[in-house]
């Protein structure tokens, strides 16, 4: 049986022996990060000159979105990241907010699996669905508190409102090689 798992591998290129280090989950997620920056345009030409930038036609309006949505999709993407960095700047409680959260189920669920059973002044034993019930309306309270809901709607409304504002006034090249072609 292991001679047959073994051969299984060797067709595959895989080693039982020792975990290849470029096949790491870490490994691969830096790659996969470095090889997707590789491909974000030059801030110079996401930003351009105002010569770039006009008012579509109605016709010109969806054609131009989806131009530029996949011409600048990484720079969208870093655009989002960006506007996460300044709302964890302004307000630092939505980080340590869910970091909270996260901490406090992590800890019921996996540190101290069995039921939570509570002593005095009356002996109570709860559940795992009755404690999943008081997790999650704990992270609410959590979240409505320390207004990590606005941060969130706001870095999501932020996000799409700079995305579409920038997709529909920026000009593409091939429209501009258009408009030169027929003057």
């Amino acid at each position: 049986m292991s001679q047959q798992v073994e051969d299984l591998f060797k067709n595959t290129g895989a080693s039982l022996d020792t975990p290849n280090n470029d096949s790491t989950w870490s490994t691969r997620l830096r790659n996969f990060g470095s090889s997707k920056l590789s491909e974000r345009r030059a801030w110079t030409e996401f930003v351009g000159g105002k010569e770039r930038y006009k008012p579509p036609t109605p016709k010109d309006a969806l054609p131009r979105i989806q131009a530029n949505l996949s011409h600048f999709a990484i720079n969208y993407v870093c655009m989002f990241f960006i506007l996460c960095i300044y709302c964890f700047i302004t307000s630092p409680l939505s980080l340590l907010s869910p970091v909270v959260i996260i901490g406090l189920w992590v800890y019921f669920l996996y540190v101290v699996p069995q039921p939570v059973t509570f002593t005095r002044p009356i002996p109570i034993v709860f559940t795992d669905t009755q404690r999943n019930a008081i997790l999650s309306v704990i992270s609410l309270l959590i979240f409505y508190f320390s207004s990590v809901g606005a941060v969130v709607f706001w870095l999501i409304g932020a996000t799409l409102t700079v995305v579409a504002v920038h997709s529909v006034m920026y000009v593409p090249a091939h429209e501009i090689e258009r408009e030169t072609m027929f003057q």
